[in-house]
């Protein structure tokens, strides 16, 4: 599977390497090893059959976080991560799977999500509201209130309790997640039409479902023009989730949400939109949770004692919360600001 990307890794390993200074892996770590290039250097030698590449060398590959920053720098446009899932494949393959990804994998098969989460059943109508697998493992409430906003600008729908396939792909569980999807888009069959909270959930309906018909639960309720009873008036930040910015290229919406239920506009991050810097991933707290915690910290090195930031993605959310940060979710506050309680 790997080979059908031989030219990027290609390109990737003999380029001037510009893309070091924006990946979060290795700012975050000090380590060149954690480089886009060098991570292509050992697929390329793995593709040349070169047997030269000690294993503890090779699970550099599991350093990535799919952020595609390197992207935005890349002269030839080289998706880093569309080929680093299927060099994890390789991994895995040889027998050489990451315990943490393993780990991934376990819960996948007995669960259907990596955080153990019993989802329930639910009656699907032709709108479903997918809140994905992180809201309802660590957001419950969140998720409930997004419905409740729903229904308060008119919108019928049923939830779908079902994790979209991330975490197998990420991991490079090839084989699995195809088999998810295609039990994935068989449920969808009847569905015309999918809200999404999580932008990640979002990005992978549209690109491996091949479902485009989707929402995002926020844009909904700030185009139905809501009567915001509580504004808030603290200063906060807003963080730009990867998802959301560099694969499906959004953002403008989310300010132009944060215009009903902010008294002034959001400070920006020195990196943001969609040159963003990445919160430390959304599953790769499986694999090094002390990257992830370093890149989450780089992140918020900006923040000075009493601000607060804001996002709109659950896993940034987590990832800001383990780090210590006062974090936000925009669905808790525009909940607050047109149901006028907390």
């Amino acid at each position: 599977m790997i080979k059908k990307f031989s030219k990027e890794i290609e390109y990737c390993t003999f380029c001037p390497k510009m893309c070091r200074f924006v990946c979060p892996a290795c700012e975050a770590t000090g380590d060149e090893a954690r480089t886009p290039t060098f991570r292509a250097y050992v697929l390329y030698r793995i593709l040349n059959k070169k047997s030269d590449i000690a294993p503890d060398i090779r699970k550099t590959i599991y350093s990535c976080v799919l952020c595609r920053a390197c992207k935005t720098v890349c002269a030839h446009g080289i998706d880093v991560s569309s080929y680093t899932p299927f060099g994890r494949a390789q991994l895995n393959k040889d027998g050489l799977a990451d315990e943490g990804s393993k780990r991934v994998l376990d819960r996948f098969l007995k669960y259907g999500n990596p955080y153990e989460i019993e989802f329930k059943d639910s009656l699907v109508m032709d709108t479903v509201f997918f809140p994905g697998c992180k809201y309802l493992g660590f957001y419950r409430k969140t998720v409930e209130r997004g419905e409740e906003l729903l229904r308060y600008v008119g919108v019928r729908f049923t939830r779908m309790e079902k994790c979209c396939g991330f975490p197998l792909y990420s991991m490079g569980y090839i084989e699995e997640f195809e088999e998810h999807i295609k039990k994935l888009k068989k449920e969808l069959r009847k569905v015309r039409e999918i809200i999404t909270a999580c932008p990640t959930c979002e990005w992978f309906i549209r690109e491996f479902v091949g479902f485009t018909n989707t929402r995002d639960l926020i844009s909904i309720i700030a185009k139905s023009n809501p009567h915001v009873k509580n504004r808030q008036t603290k200063s906060f930040y807003y963080h730009d989730p990867c998802y959301r910015v560099r694969f499906l290229q959004k953002g403008d919406d989310i300010r132009y949400a944060l215009s009903f239920i902010l008294e002034n506009p959001p400070h920006e991050f020195l990196f943001s939109k969609e040159n963003t810097f990445c919160c430390g991933g959304g599953i790769m707290e499986f694999v090094d949770p002390v990257m992830v915690k370093n890149i989450t910290k780089m992140r918020l090195k900006e923040l000075k004692e009493g601000d607060s930031v804001i996002t709109s993605c659950p896993g940034c959310r987590k990832n800001f919360e383990n780090a210590g940060a006062d974090v936000y979710d925009i669905i808790d506050l525009f909940y607050e600001g047109v149901k006028g309680g907390k």
